[in-house]
């Protein structure tokens, strides 16, 4: 079992692609520290970035899948945001 406050679930089929799917988050604090975990199975390369509502990166993290599940995770600092995409 996961806790949090956001949630989303991916299952790429097809060509790879580089873009998508964002979600933009808001209510966030500025100059505040968050975690962003996720939990990661199967074949290839996940790349997840925190960006500003201009698409700006404030941070990424790239991974590569396994057949099992594995949980990774990294924090960001909003700077002077109160949303991002991520």
């Amino acid at each position: 079992t996961h806790s949090g406050l956001w949630a989303m679930k991916m299952a790429a089929t097809g060509t790879p692609r580089w873009g998508g799917p964002y979600s933009w988050i808001s209510g966030l604090q500025k100059e505040t520290n968050y975690e962003v975990k996720l939990w990661v199975k199967g074949n290839g390369k996940v790349l997840v970035k925190a960006l500003t509502g201009g698409w700006s990166l404030i941070k990424e993290l790239f991974v590569t899948a396994t057949d099992t599940w594995t949980e990774y995770s990294f924090t960001f600092n909003t700077g002077n945001n109160t949303g991002i995409n991520l």
